[in-house]
Parts: C-alpha cells; sequence; structure tokens
C-alpha cells in the first residue's frame, strides 16, 4: 500500500505544480503587459491638478522589473521541479512495464487503478493470499524506484 500512497502523493504533487507554474506563466504575462504599457508615450502637457485617474496601476517601471525577473526566475525552478516529478511518474510507469503477466495486470490494477488485494484477486480468479506475495514483489520493485 506504501506505492500506492507514493504514486498517489505523487499525482497530487504533479497538478499542484502545474498550478504553480501556470499561476507564474500568467503573472509573467501581466508583468509584461505592464512593463510595455509604461513605456515611453507621446509628450503632451501635464495636468497637476488632480492626482492620476483611470484604472491603470501605476507602478514604477524598476519596480515592474524587478518583479518580473524574480518571477522569470521563480518560473524556472518551478518548471524544472515539475519535470522531475513527471520524470519520477514515467520511471514508475516504466517499472509497471517492465513486469510481465500476472505481476503486470496487479500491479495496474493496484497502483493506477486503485483497487484493493481482495478486488484484484476476485477479477484476475487468485486467491487473495497469492495476490498479496505478487503484491509484495511489487512493493519492493517500486519502493526501489521511488
Amino acid at each position: 500500500m506504501d506505492c500506492i500512497k507514493k504514486y498517489n502523493d505523487l499525482l497530487i504533487e504533479i497538478d499542484n505544480q502545474e498550478y504553480i507554474v501556470d499561476g507564474l506563466e500568467r503573472e509573467k504575462r501581466y508583468l509584461e503587459k505592464m512593463i510595455f504599457a509604461s513605456g515611453p508615450k507621446d509628450i503632451t502637457a501635464i495636468n497637476y491638478d488632480h492626482g492620476p485617474t483611470g484604472s491603470m496601476d501605476y507602478t514604477p517601471f524598476d519596480v515592474l522589473l524587478s518583479r518580473y525577473e524574480k518571477v522569470c526566475a521563480r518560473l524556472e525552478i518551478e518548471k524544472s521541479i515539475l519535470k522531475q516529478k513527471l520524470e519520477i511518474r514515467n520511471k514508475i510507469f516504466k517499472n509497471i512495464n517492465r513486469l510481465k503477466g500476472l505481476e503486470y495486470k496487479v500491479a495496474y490494477k493496484k497502483i493506477v487503478e486503485g483497487k484493493d488485494l481482495s478486488r484484484i484477486a476476485d477479477e484476475l480468479g487468485y486467491s487473495v493470499g497469492y495476490i498479496k506475495n505478487i503484491s509484495s514483489k511489487i512493493n519492493k520493485t517500486f519502493n526501489e524506484a521511488v
């Protein structure tokens, strides 16, 4: 059961990491828009009677640029973390594919489909004890991989 918990935790971590990367990419696009919006404009008369009006964010260019650089740096780090997690998931699938016959079926049903051993035994027509023995071999294989 430990390998199933690790696998499910890994899938949750991958989903969370994808949300983090997506959020940083949206923030990067927003900052790019703000940086280009705060660029040089046509020279016009300035009215000092009132403060800035409108819905535009008047963040100074140097602050925007600093935030942009930090977001880009963090985005690269988060992408590399996501890449590592996806590689681990792929290693697990390679280990499943390395198994033959009944071991493959048990591993797939247990890890990917999340079924318990008694249900797997019923579906495959074997005793629960025999499926438990196969499952313990699979656990050793996956605990080494993860």
